[in-house]
């Protein structure tokens, strides 16, 4: 313990000690880590306003303050899904919870909190907060697999990809559907998200649905799509003309910004590719009227 903290302030980091384990056990018990706490009590103690200089062990450890509010964190926190845990220990590698006063952005932090900010550093956890504590109840409901810091193994983030995985065995009967109605094996070039995704950061007008990416392309338009091919291929001419435009059996998705209609089919290289403008009327792919592949055989 830093010797220069005055001694109300050292014998507070003291006296919350024992509570500081029992919440850290609970932090451990969640996460499957061991993690301890890394407050620096000393730099943070010249930062923090007057009211919590004597208080500073109660800030970092104690009932009432950061700790508590981390440990609903954590036990909130989707460890229990492998994509979340999976990046989760591969990024936390050094088991330490840091502490920082500083200024916080809300847009650095997701949106989730202008007053405090949580994400993954060297190995680590960071919890930024103002020399004001206060608001502290954010921190408890801050989602974890959206933080900056956990996605950086993929282009997609981890929230989005938990998508992807949740709505996969949509994504696989629309395939099987596919593959019935035509007779051949059809895939998905799942690559193709990697470009979807990039539409989604840079178009503000899909904010909104960027929890939902495989909600709106596996389970609605791959489902849409192989009603649509079903009742193509029930006449046999059209299934054999069918297979024949779209050789290579693969569907993709891109973007197109200036669309004729919201939907649109394409054949590039024997694939089928899912031409879209906008993420509504998924109902459209579901009809060759709407949707139109026969006049493209």
């Amino acid at each position: 313990m830093a010797a220069k903290l005055p001694m109300t302030a050292r014998k507070n980091i003291r006296d919350t000690e024992a509570k500081r384990d029992e919440f850290l056990a609970k932090i451990n018990a969640a996460t499957g880590h061991t993690f301890k706490l890394v407050p620096d009590f000393e730099t943070n103690h010249g930062l923090v306003e007057d009211g919590w200089k004597d208080r500073i062990g109660t800030l970092y450890q104690g009932e009432g303050a950061f700790l508590p509010e981390l440990v609903s964190m954590f036990e909130s926190a989707q460890f229990k899904d492998p994509l979340f845990k999976a990046e989760f220990d591969k990024t936390v590698t050094k088991d330490e919870i840091r502490f920082r006063v500083g200024t916080v952005n809300r847009a650095q932090t997701g949106g989730q909190s202008s007053y405090n900010d949580v994400f993954f550093e060297d190995g680590g956890v960071v919890l930024v907060h103002d020399k004001s504590p206060c608001n502290l109840g954010d921190i408890a409901r801050f989602q974890l697999n959206k933080v900056r810091g956990l996605n950086e193994s993929s282009k997609i983030p981890l929230y989005v990809r938990q998508n992807l995985a949740k709505n996969e065995a949509k994504k696989d009967e629309a395939l099987a559907a596919i593959s019935k109605a035509t007779g051949e094996k059809w895939t998905f070039n799942d690559a193709c998200m990697e470009a979807v995704w990039k539409v989604y950061e840079s178009n503000p007008d899909f904010d909104r649905y960027k929890d939902q990416v495989g909600d709106y392309f596996y389970a609605e338009a791959l489902t849409n799509l192989a009603s649509n091919i079903t009742a193509i291929c029930k006449d046999d001419m059209l299934q054999e003309g069918f297979n024949e435009k779209f050789s290579a059996k693969t569907i993709e998705f891109r973007y197109v910004k200036d669309l004729s209609g919201y939907w649109k089919p394409l054949e590039e290289g024997g694939k089928l590719v899912v031409q879209f403008k906008d993420l509504c009327n998924f109902g459209n792919l579901s009809s060759d009227s709407s949707f139109p592949i026969v006049a493209m055989l």
